[in-house]
């Protein structure tokens, strides 16, 4: 895995996709997490989420998929250890919007 290192010295992973193009993909330094979000999320009215995992082994995918099962289909909490407050993690751009 390739990393940039900002002014902060904050390591950010880059993905190479090679394929009739070639191309690079700059991701966060923190997992994103909108576990904590589920009231706002069920307001705007969705019907459905995709997770989406870039860096994450195989059980801590699984864990995640779990907590959100959880929380959006059977409404009950999920369990710590997977990017929820108290941890490092971003929202992104979900609570401030894309300029």
């Amino acid at each position: 895995m390739l990393y940039l290192t900002d002014r902060y010295n904050i390591r950010f992973p880059v993905r190479q996709f090679c394929g009739d193009d070639c191309y690079n993909v700059i991701l966060n330094s923190l997992p994103l997490s909108l576990a904590d979000c589920r009231d706002e999320i069920d307001r705007t009215g969705i019907s459905g989420l995709r997770l989406m995992f870039t860096v994450e082994d195989g059980e801590t995918a699984k864990k995640i998929c779990r907590c959100f099962s959880d929380l959006f289909l059977t409404g009950g909490p999920c369990e710590k250890g997977i990017a929820l407050p108290g941890e490092p993690f971003t929202r992104g751009h979900f609570k401030r919007g894309v300029e």
